[in-house]
């Protein structure tokens, strides 16, 4: 019965993580567990009492705990998203649209994608020649398809 609980709230943090972001919601139902597992299973377990107030507690563990998790969370979601600033470029409108009026008038040469989208050009440049060269990343991806929910079909690069 508590493994089912574990497995719902899981769930529950990554139904609500997939439309806010999926660590700090994750993050907070790990505390609320882990808060939990303090009062009940963990170093104190002897002094909870029996009855309504043992709920009480329980409930005001899992309160707390969730509440710091996810505040540390937080804060530590936002701080790498600050000292990594290229993370919020992706799909940034503004440098979708230079890029889409630049593709217009001619083709852009892999080489000067990185003046347009530092992530872009970095994907071209670095990641899809070791992605195309490599001999593991076909067999993940197959095996990923048949996954379910999150499996889908991905046509590899070939060049």
């Amino acid at each position: 019965m508590v493994d089912l609980a574990i497995i719902a709230a899981v769930a529950a943090g990554a139904f609500v993580g997939f439309r806010k972001g999926f660590i700090v919601p994750l993050v907070v139902q790990a505390g609320g567990l882990i808060g939990l597992w303090a009062v009940y299973a963990g170093p104190l377990k002897g002094s909870v009492p029996s009855g309504i107030a043992g709920a009480g507690l329980g409930f005001g563990a899992l309160a707390l705990a969730s509440t710091v998790f996810g505040m540390v969370a937080r804060v530590l979601v936002s701080l790498f998203h600050a000292l990594n600033p290229t993370l919020g470029a992706f799909a940034d409108p503004t440098t979708l649209n230079a890029l889409v009026t630049a593709a217009t008038k001619a083709p852009i040469p892999t080489d000067q994608l990185a003046q347009y989208d530092a992530a872009l050009g970095f994907y071209e440049n670095n990641v899809r020649p070791s992605l195309i060269g490599s001999k593991l990343a076909p067999l993940l991806l197959g095996a990923g398809e048949g996954l379910p929910i999150i499996g889908q079909h991905v046509d590899f690069p070939t060049k």
